[in-house]
């Protein structure tokens, strides 16, 4: 992977994690007569993490990691590092806030039974078939339930020694999964699609083509209404016959044509970006992306810290903002003993793994 394509893909992670934010932060403010969390941009935004995931894992798996067990000790130790924490954070904030207020209903019954949930949100088991348990208050953690799960089919289908057990194992997987996330993993096996025809390059002109053209075409589905069209006509007819619940998954027909839309765009930046990157570009690049994780993890339960500690009287942008800078802040401060240790967990979960074979050496 070229200095300029691995840029181009860290701005674009930063930027969907801050989308996230941003549209949380905004509430039911509105720019003109649009009201922002009506846009569905912070979907659309997860849309883009998982064609993005699919990407860079694929290239992990195939030029760094080398083995299944590799493979399995780095997504851990980049999963747990920012998971297990914001799992911690976000129980912490629910429970202090409901000494002062009340959380909607669902949460506030998972606080009655936090070991049972909590360990749901750490097995990332919360949206496994009949299953939708949020991860307490917070919102977005319920596509990393669904990546986690698409690493691990991912892993069983590239690193299994045979087909037979590349196929038996894989949907072994799914068969865990349900149809929730397994409706969602196009998604993400676009980006597996795209690193593999990556190394095909099309011309310049054509990348270029491909890396511009998706965000005017996206600008002028938005005015449609696509999503919501898309989710009454395809997926709820299903659900009202059989009760299913799709939950997050509910606009797959729509997430599918964003992901279709962002696999091009990255498809184009291996094309056109085959070269470096400005070094003053690559650090912002890289710093926002390194954060990029716990600004998405983190977000969500301090803003149900910081809207509460900000005086009510505050309201409208200036109160957006102040919550967005502080959120952001601390998203970043948080991520430099979490997220910035995932090399040391994973060469402590290395020691581990490595320790028994240490051990049979010594007595032999």
């Amino acid at each position: 992977m070229t200095s300029g394509l691995s840029t181009y893909l860290n701005g674009v992670r930063a930027l969907a994690a801050l989308i996230v934010l941003f549209i949380h932060i905004s509430g039911n403010l509105s720019i003109g007569d649009i009201k922002l969390v009506t846009i569905g941009l912070h979907h659309d935004a997860v849309t883009i993490f998982f064609v993005l995931s699919g990407f860079v894992v694929a290239y992990a798996a195939s030029e760094r990691d080398g083995d299944a067990l590799t493979f399995t000790i780095n997504r851990f130790a980049r999963i747990a590092s920012v998971a297990l924490p914001a799992i911690a954070l976000t129980i912490a904030i629910d429970l202090w806030f409901t000494r002062i207020g009340s959380l909607d209903p669902a949460t506030m019954a998972q606080l009655d039974n936090i070991p049972r949930y909590a360990l749901s949100c750490a097995t990332m088991t919360g949206f496994v078939w009949m299953a939708n348990d949020y991860c307490f208050s917070n919102g977005p953690y319920w596509s990393l339930a669904y990546e986690v799960w698409f690493y691990v089919a991912f892993g069983v289908a590239f690193f299994a020694p045979t087909k037979t057990l590349k196929i038996l194992g894989t949907f072994a997987v799914l068969a865990v999964m349900g149809p929730k996330m397994i409706i969602l993993m196009p998604c993400w096996l676009l980006g597996v699609l795209i690193y593999r025809a990556s190394g095909h390059r099309a011309p310049k002109a054509i990348g270029w083509f491909l890396l511009l053209a998706p965000l005017p075409i996206y600008i002028w589905l938005k005015q449609f209404d696509l999503n919501t069209t898309l989710a009454v006509n395809v997926a709820s007819p299903f659900e009202i016959a059989t009760g299913y619940r799709w939950q997050a998954s509910g606009g797959f027909a729509y997430d599918w044509i964003i992901a279709a839309l962002m696999a091009a765009n990255v498809y184009g930046a291996c094309c056109v970006f085959r070269g470096g990157a400005p070094e003053p570009v690559k650090a912002v690049a890289s710093y926002f992306a390194g954060i990029s994780f716990s600004i998405y993890l983190y977000q969500s339960p301090l803003f149900i810290l910081f809207g509460t500690l900000i005086p009510p009287s505050s309201q409208g942008w200036h109160r957006a903002i102040t919550l967005g800078v502080l959120t952001l802040y601390t998203c970043a401060a948080l991520a430099r003993i979490t997220e910035a240790r995932k090399d040391n967990l994973r060469a402590a979960i290395r020691r581990i793994v490595a320790f028994p074979s240490l051990v049979s050496k010594q007595r032999a």
